[in-house]
This record gives structure tokens, sequence and C-alpha cells, in this order.
């Protein structure tokens, strides 16, 4: 058995991982795991996305107009296993995008606490978030998953004009 880092309770999600470490779909994954940033902050005293968070954020948006479709293929096809793995990874960066809009690191152990003192969310932003982590593996909480994904853009994109006219 190797090295296992311990996770902190404040990142630690049983959505993400397992006691100590990543769930094996992370593992074997070419994809960046989620909250991989959070997870360095501790080790490392570098930037940060939550910091300076436009170029990750439209990053993340961009990303997302290309894996929705595949994701909505998958479960039409009952492709539920390849559905359902996408699908966490995805809830992972929506919940990184969410946090790191707002200028915060994404605890995802904390994030219903946290969720409360965030400016810029979508509305009942915590109550449909939580259907799509209890449901993650059905259609309806990809659908849910996609506005929530829709309503943050708008509000991002809208955060973004003021802050520019702010500046000017």
């Amino acid at each position: 058995m190797g090295n296992k880092e311990v996770i902190s309770s404040e990142l630690m999600h049983s959505l993400f991982f397992n006691e100590f470490d990543w769930h094996e779909e992370f593992q074997t994954s070419s994809k960046r795991n989620p909250f991989s940033y959070e997870r360095s902050a501790r080790q490392t005293n570098r930037a940060y996305p939550w910091y300076a968070p436009a170029p990750y954020v439209k990053a993340y948006f961009e990303q997302w107009n290309e894996v929705h479709l595949n994701i909505g293929t998958l479960f039409s096809n009952r492709n539920k296993k390849e559905a359902s793995i996408e699908m966490v990874y995805q809830i992972g960066y929506f919940i990184e995008a969410l946090f790191w809009i707002n200028e915060e690191m994404a605890l995802v152990g904390l994030w219903q606490e946290k969720f409360t003192c965030i400016e810029i969310a979508p509305i009942n932003g915590k109550e449909r978030l939580q259907y799509v982590i209890d449901h993650y593996d059905h259609y309806t909480a990809f659908v849910q998953l996609r506005e929530l994904v829709n309503d943050l853009h708008k509000k991002w994109m809208k955060n973004e004009a003021i802050k520019k006219s702010q500046s000017e």
C-alpha cells in the first residue's frame, strides 16, 4: 500500500474522496482532479485560482460547453456508469468555479456552511446543488447541473461587466 495523504475535513467529501485519497476513477484519469489546487495550497505558497479567478473560471465555462453535450449523450445511451463519473467531475468543477468566482477557496467539506457567505451564486443554489450531489447518477441531476452552470455563468458575466465599468 502506498503513502496516503490525510485529507483535512474541510476538503473531505464522500463524493470525491474515500477515507484518505481520491476515489478510484480519479486516480486513473488524465483529467485534473477537482479540488487539486485546494489540496496543494497546504503544501506550496503560489498564486491560486481564488486570488485571480477570471482565467480559470473562463476556462471552466468553455470546458463545460464542450463536455455537457457528451454527458447528455451518455445518459441518452443509458451509459450510466460513464455519465456518473463525468457528473462527479463536473460537480467538483462547478463547486470550484462557484467559490473561485467569489474569491474563496473551494473547501468542499464545508460547502454548505460557506455557501451562505458567498455573494455570486444561483438562486436557491444550495438546495439545487445538494439535489445534484445526492442524485448525480440521474439524468434529472444533469439537467439541474446544466441550469446551475447557466445561472452561475450569467451572474459571473454580470459581475465582470460591473467590475469593468467601475474601473473605467
